[in-house]
């Protein structure tokens, strides 16, 4: 991946090296960044959750509702996920998009200021009832030619699987150097 100062150190072969000839400035300030960081939000959160739950469900209850936490949020993306679809049809996909990352943020600061558990459910769901990789997906398939689509959603599976295991680790030193809470201001941070 291009890095903008190897261009002003006397590497000499790094002189030619350009965003153009090594990664796609899309990549690094377009869409796709956008999509990592929004996908990066989504899985801040996994490490630090159960800790929160901890809080305020009893020992015994923990990981059941640690399980409905996080279905929750997949339940609303999924039952939603056609709304916001058809919605991105009639208004236009990029208002659709960005309203939906600011959803999806507000939920992660209700998360972050939740005192109880149905504040932490209603934040799950508001979370979830916003950022949809979906929309990214329309988003390519109308924007880019036909012969590009392929490495688009290509590209966009390297991100979600690069937040897979990118996302915890970032939650749990946010979590182990601010606190807990501070994970879920992080994740609204990435949206």
């Amino acid at each position: 991946m291009w890095v903008p100062i190897t261009v002003h150190l006397p590497l000499g072969f790094a002189k030619s090296w350009s965003p153009n000839k090594c990664a796609p400035v899309s990549f690094i300030c377009g869409p796709y960044a956008i999509i990592m960081l929004a996908q990066l939000g989504n899985t801040v959160l996994v490490p630090v959750l159960p800790f929160l739950v901890k809080e305020y469900v009893s020992p015994s209850h923990v990981a059941k509702q640690y399980g409905i936490l996080q279905s929750a949020m997949w339940i609303a993306q999924t039952l939603l996920s056609p709304m916001l679809g058809a919605l991105s049809d009639s208004i236009g996909r990029r208002q659709v998009i960005f309203v939906s990352l600011l959803i999806s943020m507000g939920g992660c600061v209700l998360l972050g200021y939740s005192t109880t558990f149905i504040q932490m459910l209603a934040s799950r769901v508001i979370t979830g009832a916003g950022f949809q990789i979906a929309l990214f997906r329309a988003y390519f398939a109308t924007t880019q030619p036909k012969e590009k689509r392929t490495g688009s959603f290509g590209l966009i599976g390297v991100i979600q699987g690069f937040s897979l295991f990118v996302g915890p680790t970032i939650g749990g030193l946010i979590s182990a150097f601010g606190g807990k809470r501070m994970a879920a201001f992080g994740a609204a941070a990435a949206f």
